[in-house]
């Protein structure tokens, strides 16, 4: 009798598992059709295993790695980037040596090049790259790459490509959520308490785009060059002295060590008091266009008001961060190399 029961269990477990399995997969195999994030209807694979992201790669690398599929990126970093982006040691080691399809970041795309990687899907922020893909037969979605709701939506699409929606939604959620952690406590910073500050590159000396003034303004913060239209605005030393900032984000860990070496910028304030950080590289640089923008602004909160924000632990935040959504496991080493922009 014990084993007409086991033997019952077991062919119902595996009547179960049958009936289980087959319709999902019927379902799944057929292909689906998307709507990108410039209305553009595009059909992409029922299984997306091969990605290849052209145009701005570290950029749009982060979106696969936001729902946790950053394994199916199968192009390099291009234009001999790969120092740049050390911390992919870490985060995408085989993308340091995967072959390239364009000749710099932001350039246009060898078509070819693209063709013999046999991706499923391409990524791109460019209507018109996507377009020419496209007819070559390489279904092409694109993704807005600017702050706030249209990252929100480029992950929402994303979703939608490798049906991970849910993901995709945790990390909307995620993002809200850390928007209004830093709103509630910056409304009770008192505008004499608000320090001015400068995101500067040095080489060539800019402000290397708007995305920063997105995150000061939610941290109780005087960007100087708020009011800038310009993405990537460059500036010269006169204009930078007039500024003055207290405060200083650089993008690279060169960037301190020339404004801390170069005559020229020794009477700034910022300088002279030490006041400069460096933001953090993961898969892209906190600071700019990225999914890692949640954790781009609670290191800047921290970093310039780092008592009113005592109470967000950074190397927590970044550890449960990459692995909720990108899977990476850091170690307490990796994490806080990578805060100390030393990755």
């Amino acid at each position: 009798r014990t084993f007409t029961l086991f033997g019952a269990a077991v062919l119902a477990a595996g009547l179960v598992a049958c009936g289980s399995s087959s319709a999902p997969q019927d379902v799944a195999a057929a292909p689906r059709t998307i709507t990108d994030t410039t209305g553009r209807q595009v059909t992409v694979p029922a299984t997306v295993k091969r990605v290849v992201t052209v145009g701005s790669v570290p950029v749009l690398n982060s979106f696969p790695f936001a729902v946790g599929e950053g394994a199916t990126i199968v192009n390099g970093i291009p234009g001999g980037n790969t120092a740049m982006y050390s911390s992919y040691t870490v985060f995408a080691p085989d993308l340091l040596t995967a072959p390239t399809v364009q000749s710099a970041i932001g350039q246009p795309p060898n078509v070819e090049a693209v063709l013999n990687l046999k991706p499923d899907v391409a990524l791109t922020s460019d209507a018109a790259t996507a377009d020419q893909l496209q007819a070559a037969g390489v279904p092409t979605v694109v993704l807005g790459l600017e702050t706030g709701d249209k990252i929100k939506d480029s992950v929402r699409v994303t979703g939608e490509v490798y049906g991970k929606q849910q993901q995709a939604a945790d990390y909307v959620a995620y993002f809200d959520d850390t928007v209004k952690r830093a709103n509630a406590v910056s409304s009770t910073i008192a505008d004499a308490d608000r320090p001015t500050v400068l995101y500067v590159n040095l080489q060539p000396l800019r402000r290397p785009n708007r995305i920063m003034e997105f995150m000061l303004d939610q941290v109780g913060a005087k960007s100087v060059t708020h009011d800038v239209q310009v993405g990537q605005f460059q500036f010269g030393v006169e204009q930078f002295q007039q500024w003055n900032p207290q405060m200083i984000i650089g993008m690279r860990p060169e960037d301190r060590t020339g404004l801390t070496s170069d005559p020229k910028f020794a009477a700034l304030q910022a300088v002279q008091n030490n006041k400069i950080g460096i933001i953090p590289t993961g898969i892209q640089i906190w600071g700019n266009n990225t999914t890692e923008q949640p954790l781009g602004l609670l290191w800047v909160a921290t970093f310039l008001h780092p008592q009113q924000y005592a109470s967000i632990d950074m190397k927590a935040e970044t550890k449960n961060f990459y692995q909720r959504f990108y899977g990476v496991t850091l170690t307490d080493e990796q994490t806080t190399q990578l805060l100390n922009a030393a990755l």
